[in-house]
């Protein structure tokens, strides 16, 4: 038994320890997505057109239900820590399996989000760097909670993992509230007057701000809704239906926002909030 604690424990450090540096990164990324607007190749993680965190996290694909993947991750890891230290806090007896089991379970949950990245970066077209060591340290994490339940001598069933997740179910309950509330927060927008944003809509058309979009890109759409009637203002250009325009601006990815002014062009990519399009046309709301 002391041989079994011993290996318990020690995979239930590593666990921990990977989901600190897990969370590490996703903090980086969001702070990424909610910094200062950059172009590809400017991101601390971005190599060339092809290996860059910023032509992934600025897509159309880095989202799901409006709020950046990032959050999610680090929602993730937050949500595991929890459970690890828990454990940690806890005799090695029967009380103990629910917690462990539940390692295993969401730690397994986040196999989704490697497989749907993989995907995306597939759409783009490039590799997001950071979001590849995060997969890695998923898919550790999973191996590594396996292992965990393997020192207890415990096999995981269905039956096992659905009777644990009842004994457990207020936590969970919880876990699925706050996420619920973080993709309600982060999907309101600040209503602005109509007359402000037929201003700040024609301001930066007058400033040379274009934005390159697609009828079937989600972002987009998105992007349209928060500006109402004011968006046909913006000069706007469907790659769908205006492809060699977009191919010849080398457009790879919608919705990009393109300024140019003075000889000078500056891009950003994705959907862009008003204090961030502020910020980059240089005009006021």
């Amino acid at each position: 038994m002391p041989h079994i604690k011993t290996k318990f424990r020690s995979n239930l450090i590593v666990s921990i320890l990977l989901c600190v540096i897990g969370l590490c990164i996703s903090l980086y990324l969001i702070h990424e997505h909610y910094a200062e607007p950059k172009n590809p190749g400017e991101a601390m993680c971005d190599i060339n057109a092809y290996v860059s965190c910023t032509a992934v996290t600025r897509s159309e694909w880095a989202y799901m239900f409006g709020v950046p993947l990032s959050i999610f991750g680090a929602s993730w890891y937050i949500t595991l820590l929890y459970i690890s230290f828990k454990i940690a806090n806890m005799t090695v007896s029967p009380e103990i399996i629910p917690w462990t089991v539940c390692h295993f379970v969401w730690s397994s949950v986040g196999l989704g989000s490697v497989f749907y990245f993989i995907y995306a970066e597939y759409r783009v077209g490039a590799i997001c760097p950071a979001c590849t060591i995060v997969h890695v340290l998923v898919i550790s994490n999973v191996a590594v909670s396996w292992m965990m339940n393997r020192n207890l001598n415990q096999t995981i069933t269905i039956d096992l993992a659905y009777k644990s997740m009842y004994v457990l179910r207020k936590m969970i309950y919880t876990v699925i509230a706050a996420h619920i509330l973080i993709i309600v927060l982060l999907n309101l927008q600040p209503g602005v007057p109509a007359a402000k944003l037929e201003k700040f809509t024609q301001c930066m058309t007058d400033n040379g701000v274009s934005v390159w979009g697609a009828d079937g890109c989600i972002s987009c759409q998105r992007q349209k809704q928060i500006f109402g009637d004011s968006f046909s203002n913006l000069r706007y250009i469907n790659c769908e239906t205006r492809q060699a325009e977009c191919e010849a601006e080398k457009i790879t990815d919608t919705p990009t926002w393109v300024k140019k002014r003075e000889g000078k062009e500056e891009r950003v990519l994705g959907f862009q909030s008003f204090s961030r399009l502020e910020e980059f046309s240089g005009c006021r709301l």
